[in-house]
């Protein structure tokens, strides 16, 4: 080994490190490194140093080293943060823990993606605040909602969003509006919607016979002006035992349909206004059939052009309101007469645009005196003028409208003359109709009373 090596010893190093600085450099230079307490003077730093070492020679500038004799506390960074937060009696500040718990807690923590959405306001809230709040969405909306995620996606399948929907205008297949009625939708609106019947489509019983047979929970259906084809009605209206509500106005339908509408035996308000295609034996069955129907639209089909004479024996005696304006040259006073006989609690009769009935039609009309509240008798050319005079009698008439009769001014004197009734404010019919109200001006979406979305 060599001797050289083994002789070898490390000199110890005694460098010093003098700062010049002003007091304001040197108490920040203390804050950064952490140095909490009292800080020696010059002078007393001089005194010192001379009585322990009298070979150094004291320099103008003030001397700084890492021993502990220049400070008489210093504590770690971490330990004076934490006792920032304490008071003289080791107490915390209520406010900065409420903010050091609200930090730990809130979505600017430093934690994942999932804490954050476990900590979110909007994945506290209720499954039912969602269903409150989606109930004011439509059909669209709520599915846009469902894509967001999986919770939404089972919260929009509810099926009390589903109950009253508004699919007007839209288009739609046939197994599509098949799934939406196993939703238990109660009303459904298609007013001018085009539903699609793919040649693939499993069209039901028809098609296959051994198929499960369910039906439908649906009490209100609007088809007014839709886009259908006779077969698609007939699978829609075979399975729906329990409508109450329904509105073809302007369809082509057929005989076949009319043996559909057979099975709803609990139907109460039947639009039939500008239909084509009707069969006067298929209507007769119909009627016989819903024995609790009480409103009733056949205005301007193409039953008019035929003799009413079987129709209108076929009339439930609980009709409350019937249309049955466009008979221009087949409705007579013979058949006023059988109506009033055949319906005793009628309240409202518009046989409008009728070129063969005369005043003998208005006094088979005032034999309904105790229900009766509304008459229309427009353009009823027939009837001469004086007789109107004669609805000043009936104390429970509310609405009398004979458009096309009188001029502004007759009109008005008439109105001087009953004073209970209003004459001539109501230019459309609303017996039957789903929204009567749109009639009116005013922009609600209902049907038969019920707000579809």
């Amino acid at each position: 080994m060599d001797t050289r090596v083994a002789a070898y010893k490390p000199r110890t190093s005694k460098t010093k490190i003098h700062w010049v600085m002003d007091k304001d450099e040197e108490r920040e230079l203390f804050d950064d490194l952490g140095i909490i307490g009292e800080i020696h003077s010059p002078q007393q730093e001089k005194s010192e140093i001379l009585s322990k070492n009298k070979y150094l020679k004291l320099q103008s500038t003030p001397i700084m080293s890492h021993s502990a004799s220049m400070v008489k506390h210093q504590r770690p960074v971490a330990q004076r943060k934490r006792s920032l937060l304490q008071t003289n009696d080791g107490s915390k500040f209520p406010k900065v823990r409420c903010l050091t718990d609200s930090f730990n807690g809130s979505w600017c923590s430093n934690s994942s993606e999932s804490s954050k959405l476990d900590f979110s306001l909007i994945n506290r809230m209720p499954d039912e605040i969602f269903i409150k709040i989606f109930k004011y969405c439509n059909s669209e909306t709520k599915v846009i909602c469902s894509r967001v995620c999986w919770r939404w996606y089972k919260i929009a399948k509810d099926e009390t969003l589903w109950r009253q929907v508004s699919l007007a205008k839209r288009i739609i297949s046939l197994v599509q509006l098949q799934n939406l009625l196993k939703r238990d939708v109660q009303a459904l609106c298609l007013n001018s919607a085009e539903i699609i019947q793919n040649t693939g489509d499993d069209a039901g019983p028809q098609v296959n016979p051994f198929s499960r047979v369910y039906y439908y929970t649906i009490h209100s259906l609007d088809l007014t002006n839709a886009n259908i084809s006779n077969n698609s009605l007939c699978i829609i209206l075979m399975r729906c035992n329990q409508l109450r509500n329904i509105s073809l106005e302007g369809l082509t339908i057929s005989h076949n349909v009319l043996s559909s509408l057979q099975s709803c035996i609990l139907l109460q308000k039947l639009n039939l206004c500008l239909c084509k295609g009707m069969t006067e034996s298929g209507m007769i069955h119909l009627l016989e059939t819903c024995c609790q129907l009480r409103h009733l639209n056949m205005a301007w089909t193409n039953l008019c052009q035929s003799d009413p004479t079987q129709i209108i024996s076929s009339l439930p005696r609980n009709i409350r309101r019937l249309n049955m304006s466009g008979f221009l040259n087949t409705l007579k006073d013979g058949h006023v007469a059988s109506i009033v006989r055949r319906c005793p609690e009628l309240q409202e009769l518009d046989i409008s645009d009728s070129n063969k009935t005369t005043e003998e039609s208005i006094n088979h009309i005032m034999n309904v005196q105790n229900t009766l509240d509304s008459v229309n008798l427009s353009r009823c050319y027939a009837i001469s003028p004086n007789c109107y005079l004669h609805f000043s009698k009936l104390k429970q008439l509310r609405h009398l409208d004979v458009f096309g009769v009188f001029d502004d001014v007759s009109t008005n004197v008439l109105a001087s003359v009953l004073t209970n009734v209003r004459v001539c404010l109501r230019p459309f019919s609303a017996i039957a109709r789903p929204s009567p109200s749109s009639l009116y001006g005013t922009r609600r979406r209902t049907i038969w009373g019920y707000l579809v979305v």
